[in-house]
């Protein structure tokens, strides 16, 4: 799915839509379609392998009580 010069067909973004719990009316499928596709267009480029890895997030339990840990 990261492969350079690929764009979303309008099933995928029908999709995401689904998976992210949103509603787009049909008429503006193809105009997101292509926002879609131009926000990725660098994250696609990107090597992930040429990264540098860094430590993990810092993650916390919201239900915790306080002084618990």
């Amino acid at each position: 799915m990261n492969e350079p010069g690929r764009e979303l067909t309008r099933d995928e973004v029908r999709d995401r839509m689904r998976a992210a719990g949103l509603s787009i009316p049909e008429a503006r499928l193809d105009m997101v379609r292509v926002l879609l596709n131009t926000a990725l267009t660098p994250v696609r480029a990107m090597d992930s392998r040429a990264l540098q890895t860094v430590e993990p997030a810092v993650t916390f339990d919201a239900g915790a009580r306080h002084g618990a840990h």
